[in-house]
């Protein structure tokens, strides 16, 4: 606990007060359902059937890649096991048309909210609008419908990403490359391969730095560093931005051809995801777990699990049973498509809760606004990766105890200062607690 003497806050003035918050140790706090019903298949719209892919917009809508069910499922914000979701792509059966998808393994949102999906059986990524329901028309914007293996081509798309320009990143699994696409690509238009070698034109598979085994997953950091999940090879393998087909990885998680259950181990990674912040979220399928590596992360770097259950199989809150896609939102909440359980779990990271006390405005004619601006006392509570949290607002007088929650560990900034005029001091004092805490 740290407490702060009695303060004169002058007019005008800000006191700034360093408070540094550190983890005692990993935690992951109970999982929930926020998709799908454990351990029960159906086709109404809350129910899944082998989710493998899941992505989350800027808003908190889920959507999931519901494979077997040939459609993708959209979820709100605050869906717990069982809510219904609503179809926004595919129309329960398999095919090939505009409006039909055969197995979805991957979906991905630009910054519109238009959806990409990867289509696996049939050999394309098709794009949707953001306010599209079951059985409208999407449009093919990278391969042909026919697998193969020249430049327009896509072999069972498995994992993608779209990055902030609106290019696009396919994991193109049976020809063991990714291909990257332009933002208004459209069916047959030629990809590049960025990584992943081809031998006389045929794809070439292996554990070099410069090869692939069977990539399912793909993420591009914010500097457009490419990440994959190279299932076969039990690592992932960072790419730079400029990379082309032939050139050389680096490893940033697990140990080439090494599969093991070790925090430094992987076995057949089917998901990658990168935060703002450089950690490697790694969906850890054999080994049913979600990894967190370090952003400097090398091979054979430690992770520490932060879903599921470390080499054991459950549908239990904290369990895994065949994990796949992933995402990360922006409080570092991890969602899984938790393929045989037939669910999308979220893990919210265990965190820290600062709480607030004790402070005094004496002059009753200010109004007094805790994260505002404007007349009155300002207070501002603020930390790594821009966390803003909601406005608290109080009348002068005493402030009752407010709570701000803080999920990542690092040196925060408390600062208060009055604003606006309003009387020429607030006398004040503060208590602040740092504590672990799950939501």
């Amino acid at each position: 606990m740290k407490t702060y003497s009695p303060v004169q806050f002058i007019a005008g003035t800000l006191l700034i007060i360093s408070a540094l918050v550190q983890p005692a140790g990993a935690q992951t706090c109970p999982g929930v359902t926020v998709a799908g019903t454990t351990s029960t298949i159906g086709t109404t719209p809350a129910l899944l059937n082998l989710p493998v892919g899941v992505a989350v917009d800027a808003a908190g809508f889920i959507y999931v890649a519901d494979s077997e069910n040939h459609r993708i499922v959209k979820f709100a914000p605050n869906a717990t096991s069982g809510s219904a979701g609503t179809v926004v792509a595919g129309t329960g059966s398999a095919g090939s048309g505009p409006q039909e998808l055969n197995k979805p393994t991957g979906v991905a949102l630009d910054g519109s909210n238009n959806i990409y999906i990867a289509d696996y059986e049939n050999h394309r990524i098709q794009k949707f609008a953001p306010n599209s329901v079951g059985g409208d028309n999407g449009i093919t914007v990278a391969g042909t419908g026919t697998s193969g293996y020249s430049p327009e081509k896509l072999n069972r798309p498995y994992g993608l990403t779209v990055d902030g320009g609106g290019y696009l990143y396919i994991a193109d699994a049976q020809n063991h490359r990714i291909q990257k696409f332009n933002p208004n690509s459209v069916g047959g238009d030629n990809g590049v391969t960025i990584a992943g070698m081809t031998i006389s034109g045929l794809p070439s598979f292996g554990s070099a730095p410069d090869r692939l085994y069977y990539p399912l997953g793909v993420a591009v950091d914010g500097s457009g560093n490419v990440y994959i999940a190279d299932a076969n090879n039990y690592r992932i393998q960072k790419f730079p931005p400029n990379s082309v087909g032939g050139d050389n990885g680096a490893t940033v998680a697990g140990i080439t051809i090494s599969a093991g259950p070790a925090s430094n181990q992987l076995d057949t990674p089917l998901g990658v995801f990168v935060d703002g912040a450089g950690f490697i979220y790694v969906s850890d399928w054999y080994n049913h777990r979600i990894q967190k590596f370090p952003p400097n992360s090398t091979e054979g770097t430690p992770g520490i699990t932060v879903g599921g259950t470390s080499g054991v199989s459950g549908s239990s809150a904290n369990q895994l049973d065949r994990p796949s896609g992933l995402a990360v939102d922006a409080m570092g909440s991890v969602y899984v498509a938790d393929q045989n359980n037939h669910r999308v779990q979220k893990f919210v990271p265990g965190g820290q809760t600062a709480t607030v006390s004790g402070l005094t405005a004496d002059e009753s004619a200010c109004p007094v606004r805790l994260r505002g601006t404007g007349n009155g006392q300002t207070f501002v509570f603020s930390g790594p990766n821009g966390y803003v949290f909601s406005e608290v607002h109080r009348t002068a007088g005493t402030y009752q105890p407010v709570a701000f929650d803080v999920r990542v560990p690092g040196t925060y900034t408390l600062q208060a200062g009055t604003a606006g005029g309003c009387g020429s001091s607030v006398p004040a004092q503060m208590t602040v607690t740092v504590a672990r805490s799950c939501p």
